[in-house]
C-alpha cells in the first residue's frame, strides 16, 4: 500500500502544490502547514488516529490538502494529532482523543477529519501528546486532555474533555508544551511553567524540587521574556534583548552550552544578541538569527540537525550558508523549515514519509519539498511591482524603486537563475526557452513578491 500510494502522490503533488507556504508545524512523525492561499495541508505518519486529518490513516509521503477551506490562520501538531485556527479564531482539531485532548466533550479514540472545538475564538493553541493548552482572544489561559502529571495546570490530576479555564488573567501572550510540561509568557514579560518537574533535574526551572507543579508558577523575576519553546526534557527561551537562554536536560548537547550537563535554571547560551526565533524537538534545538541564518545543536543521530553528519553538536552551529531562512519547526528526529520566498525544506528521519518529498529516504541535509510556485490566484497580489514587456523576448524590466534579489523558476518549480536587480535595470531572458516562468523578488525587509511572465 505504501508504494502504490507513493506513486499516486508523486503524480498529483507536482500540480497540486502550487502555492507558497505561509506557516508550518511538525508533530512526532507528521507535519501540517498552511499555504498563502489559506489552504491546509498535511503529510507523514497518519495512523492509527488520522493525525494528518485527511479522512484516512494511510501514511503520506507528500503533502495532501486537508478539506477545502481557504481561511486557515495557524497550526499546531503533536505526536497523535493536530489543531488549526481559522482567520476568525475558530478552533478545529483532529487525530487522537483517548484522553479528551481534542476538547470536544468526549474521549472517542480519534477523529480522522477536523472537528470544531466549541464556539470560542482563540489566539493560540499548542498540543502535547495527549493534552492541549491555549490562549483565547481575550487573553485567558485554558487547557484540556490528559492531566495525570498535573499537565493542565488547574491544581488537579483529573482529565478534562473540554477546554477548562486555568487562569482568568487576561494578559497571557504565548504558550508551548511537550508531553507533560508547559511554558508560557505573559504580556508583562514574565515566564511561567507547570506540569511534571522531574525533581532530580528540576526541569521546569522554577527552583522547586517537587515532582509536580500543579498550577502556573513564575520562573524567576525577569520581565523581559518574549519567546519560549518546550523540548522533551529541556526548554529554550529568548529575551527582548535577543539573547538565547536554555535549561533542563542536556545529555545530547541540546542546551547549546558546550557540555552535556543539565541546568536547573535558565542560563544564557553564548553572548550573541541577534536571535530571532527558536524551535525544539525531542533532544535537538534550532534557531534563526536576525540575518536569516539557520542554526542547530543537540542530538543528531538521524541527521535532524541538517549539517550532513550524524554527530551531536554541543553549541549552536550554522546549517548551510543560506541567509533566507524564515521559520523552523522540529519533531521527533525530523526538521522542516521555510525560506523567505515561501519554499519548504525538510531533513532528518523519513521512515514515515515525514520529509514530505515523496520518498521514505532519510536526509542529512535540507531537501526541497517544493519550490514556492504561486497559483494563478496569487499572482500580482503586490500591486507595487510590475514587469514588462509580458510576453518578453529578451530583456525583462521590473518596475521597482529599490534594489531587490531575484530568482527565476520554471512553472514546475525548477530554479533557472538568480541575481540582484537594481532599480532601472532589467533581467536577461534571451536564453530562456519559450514557456511560462515565475520571478521571485525579495526586498531588503525580506518581503517576497512573485510574478508570472511568458517567454516568447
Amino acid at each position: 500500500m505504501k508504494r502504490i500510494l507513493l506513486i499516486i502522490l508523486m503524480c498529483t503533488t507536482l500540480f497540486a502544490n502550487a502555492q507558497c507556504w505561509e506557516s508550518i508545524s511538525s508533530g512526532e512523525r507528521h507535519s501540517v502547514g498552511i499555504k498563502t492561499d489559506g489552504t491546509l495541508w498535511g503529510w507523514g505518519y497518519n495512523g492509527p488516529y488520522g493525525a494528518v486529518g485527511n479522512g484516512n490513516d494511510w501514511t503520506l509521503a507528500s503533502p495532501v490538502q486537508i478539506g477545502s477551506g481557504t481561511t486557515w490562520g495557524s497550526v499546531s501538531s503533536s505526536p497523535l494529532g493536530s489543531f488549526a485556527i481559522t482567520e476568525n479564531g475558530i478552533l478545529w482539531g483532529w487525530g487522537g482523543n483517548d484522553k479528551g485532548q481534542l476538547g470536544i466533550g468526549s474521549t472517542a479514540l480519534w477523529s480522522l477529519v477536523p472537528v470544531q472545538v466549541g464556539n470560542s475564538t482563540w489566539e493560540m493553541v499548542r498540543n502535547g501528546r495527549r493534552h492541549t493548552v491555549g490562549i483565547k482572544t481575550d487573553g485567558t489561559l485554558w487547557a484540556w486532555g490528559n492531566n495525570e502529571d498535573a499537565t493542565l495546570g488547574d491544581g488537579t490530576f483529573v482529565n478534562k474533555s473540554v477546554p477548562t479555564l486555568i487562569s482568568s488573567s487576561t494578559n497571557w501572550k504565548t504558550i508551548d508544551c511537550n508531553d507533560t510540561r508547559n511554558i508560557a509568557i505573559k504580556e508583562d514579560g514574565t515566564l511561567w511553567v507547570w506540569g511534571f518537574n522531574s525533581p532530580v533535574l528540576g526541569i521546569l526551572g522554577s527552583g522547586s524540587s517537587v515532582t509536580y507543579i500543579t498550577v502556573p508558577t513564575q520562573v524567576g523575576t525577569d520581565t523581559n521574556w518574549k519567546e519560549a519553546v518546550a523540548g522533551m526534557g529541556h526548554f529554550l527561551a529568548l529575551k527582548t534583548d535577543n539573547t538565547l537562554w536554555a535549561w533542563g536536560g542536556g545529555d545530547n548537547g541540546q542546551l547549546g552550552t558546550g557540555s552535556i550537563s543539565s541546568l536547573p535554571f535558565p542560563t544564557q547560551v553564548g553572548t550573541d544578541t541577534n536571535w530571532a526565533t527558536i524551535a525544539t524537538d525531542n533532544q535537538s534545538s534550532f534557531g534563526i538569527k536576525s540575518d536569516s541564518t539557520l542554526w542547530a545543536w543537540g542530538q543528531n543521530n538521524l541527521g535532524q540537525l541538517g549539517n550532513n553528519t550524524q554527530t551531536n553538536l554541543l553549541v549552536p552551529t550554522q546549517i548551510t550558508t543560506d541567509t533566507d531562512w524564515k521559520a523552523v519547526a522540529a519533531s521527533y528526529n525530523t526538521t522542516i523549515a521555510l525560506k523567505t520566498n515561501g519554499s519548504l525544506y525538510a531533513w532528518g528521519d523519513n521512515f514515515y514519509g515525514t520529509l514530505g518529498n515523496g520518498t521514505f529516504v532519510n536526509s542529512l541535509t535540507p531537501q526541497l519539498i517544493n519550490t514556492c510556485t504561486l497559483g494563478v490566484e496569487d499572482f500580482g497580489k503586490n500591486k507595487k511591482v510590475n514587469l514588462y514587456p509580458n510576453p518578453v523576448q529578451n530583456r525583462l524590466f521590473i518596475d521597482t524603486q529599490e534594489t531587490q534579489s531575484y530568482q527565476i523558476y520554471s512553472i514546475l518549480g525548477t530554479k533557472i537563475s538568480e541575481g540582484t536587480l537594481v532599480a532601472g535595470n532589467s533581467i536577461d531572458c534571451g536564453n530562456l526557452t519559450a514557456g511560462v516562468y515565475l520571478v521571485h523578488l525579495t526586498d531588503n525587509s525580506g518581503i517576497t513578491t512573485t510574478l508570472k511572465f511568458v517567454k516568447k
